[in-house]
């Protein structure tokens, strides 16, 4: 196989990779605020250190009410991502905290590929 064919492979694979992993956001946004709102969790704070994609994530501050912290819970909740070899949609197990941070970290490069990055509420 060729180089050219070689990258318009991977290519392919890039952009329904892409184009699945678009429909897991919604998936994992009704899996995350239905268990913040079970847990009595108005608002989450995410701390970013850095800018663009060199940036990370410091903390997390849940909040019941305005100046209400509380911890977020341990339960694991459902996460929806993508199988690369089987390029299909799957899903597992993963802590609350976990499931903030890819939703974070997917909707920052989802902006920056757009050309910009803002901050904003995930809303539902």
């Amino acid at each position: 196989m060729s180089t050219s064919r070689d990258f318009d492979t991977y290519q392919a694979q890039m952009e329904r990779a892409a184009a699945l992993r678009k429909q897991t956001l919604p998936l994992n946004k009704t899996a995350l605020f239905d268990a913040l709102a079970a847990a009595g969790i108005k608002q989450v704070v995410v701390q970013f250190d850095g800018s663009g994609d060199s940036g990370q994530i410091e903390g997390l501050t849940a909040r019941a009410a305005a100046d209400s912290p509380v911890d977020l819970p341990k339960a694991e909740i459902a996460f929806h991502d993508v199988d690369w070899e089987a390029m299909a949609i799957v899903s597992n197990q993963q802590r609350m905290s976990e499931v903030i941070e890819e939703i974070t970290y997917d909707s920052s490069v989802r902006s920056m590929a757009a050309g910009k990055l803002t901050t904003a509420p995930l809303a539902t």
